[in-house]
């Protein structure tokens, strides 16, 4: 199968690097910008680039899409490319509301297509070990708590000198994938939301601060926070009837009262999404991560938006398009 990446950045090459003899080969990346395109393609060896995103969509040689653009951009273009025909893998955030994840999950539906999100947190062998203790019965899980900083908005984690031009949003994106992490692994409706950002950034135009809280109806708890400030970290605290779990995305490590032990880094546990989505639609199986299975996330980070929006307007803000 011949994929196309929609994308040229950061994670796009990430992607590029994890189907490298995969089920599938990435044969055509689609670029905002001529030059970078070119560098890319030559880069990671691909037959082709372009600008022109119609005429990639209309390619029949590519069976499949990879939407790695910023943020603002993966409901229409994934919308786009189920449109034409085409199994998508969808950064995460999947889209910037609700409404439009739910759109994107009933396209995907409709057409017998493919529709993956990438949430490598849901991948880690580790953590989902610790989720299937708490399923069983065995060591049932009462708390997750996840914390995300990171000092420059515009940057990638660990990745500030490749700084993206494009300003990220701390609700939809960081804070929707500790968010769905924890609702996969209590697999539990939800009882009760609440959440708060902070005023807008004067330069940014977003709040630089943002919490969550979610109840689900049987107790458990999911607490996540997030700021543009400070010190970078990235930890997401387990806290089961016999133990608690630190895992630090950072440093690739996880805590238990047994000690601490490295587990994968942060790009080697992400191939694993790519891999997966290429080996799915190759074994015509769902992808282990589908649209329809992230939208009780996009449900309840729409509720906290839903609240900063009635306070401050509803109007446009970086990372989130009108109408979205």
């Amino acid at each position: 199968m011949n994929v196309a990446i929609i994308g040229d950045g950061h994670i796009a090459n990430w992607h590029a690097e994890a189907l490298a003899g995969a089920a599938a080969r990435v044969t055509l990346v689609v670029g905002k910008h001529a030059n970078l395109a070119r560098a890319f393609a030559a880069r990671h060896g691909l037959a082709a680039w372009t600008t022109d995103l119609d005429a990639a969509l209309g390619d029949r040689a590519i069976g499949a899409v990879i939407v790695a653009t910023p943020s603002e951009h993966h409901a229409a273009m994934t919308l786009a490319a189920l449109d034409a025909g085409k199994h998508v893998l969808v950064e995460a955030p999947m889209a910037m509301s609700a409404a439009a994840a739910e759109r994107m999950a009933e396209r995907a539906a409709a057409s017998g297509l493919s529709l993956a999100v990438c949430h490598p947190l849901r991948l880690r062998p580790e953590l989902a070990a610790i989720r299937d203790q708490s399923r069983a019965g065995t060591n049932p899980i009462r708390l997750i708590s996840g914390q995300f900083i990171n000092r420059s908005p515009r940057a990638p984690l660990g990745e500030e000198a490749a700084a993206p031009s494009w300003t990220d949003n701390l609700l939809w994106h960081h804070l929707s994938h500790m968010l769905d992490f924890a609702l996969w692994v209590f697999d539990r409706p939800v009882a009760d939301v609440s959440g708060t950002m902070g005023v807008p950034d004067a330069r940014l135009g977003i709040p630089t601060e943002a919490t969550l809280s979610v109840v689900l109806d049987d107790g458990g708890t999911i607490v996540c926070i997030g700021s543009y400030w400070g010190r970078s970290v990235y930890d997401i605290a387990i806290v089961s009837e016999r133990d608690t779990y630190r895992f630090s995305q950072i440093h690739g490590t996880l805590a238990d009262a047994a000690g601490v032990r490295s587990i994968d880094a942060a790009q080697p546990s992400f191939s694993r999404v790519p891999r997966d989505f290429a080996a799915a639609v190759a074994g015509n199986r769902a992808p282990a991560i589908t649209g329809a299975s992230v939208l009780g996330a996009m449900r309840v980070l729409q509720r906290i938006q839903d609240q900063w929006d009635r306070r401050y307007g509803r109007g446009p803000i970086p990372g989130r398009p009108a109408g979205a």
